[in-house]
């Protein structure tokens, strides 16, 4: 379970974290992953993010998470139970 640093960094390229706030919706989250059981406003440095569905039932599995922090969007973040949509420049 990677990061975005480190996914863009595998390309060669930087992740940038106002190409994260552009993806922080439900309608760009849905267009990337299957968002089964809606989208649920949240915070935190692994979001916007998917939560897997094999996640315990208090992480909310299915759902996409939707960062309604500003200053929690990071390049860094991860979870062992969501996946992101890396933006690399």
């Amino acid at each position: 379970n990677e990061n975005c640093a480190q996914v863009c960094s595998s390309h060669g390229l930087k992740c940038s974290a106002d190409g994260l706030r552009a993806v922080n919706s439900c309608k760009i989250l849905k267009e990337k992953f299957p968002c089964e059981n809606g989208c649920s406003e949240s915070f935190g440095p692994d979001q916007p993010a998917y939560v897997v569905p094999s996640a315990l039932r208090m992480h909310q599995p299915g759902v996409c998470l939707v960062n309604q922090r500003g200053d929690m969007f990071s390049c860094d973040g991860k979870h062992p139970n969501t996946r992101r949509i890396c933006t690399c420049t």
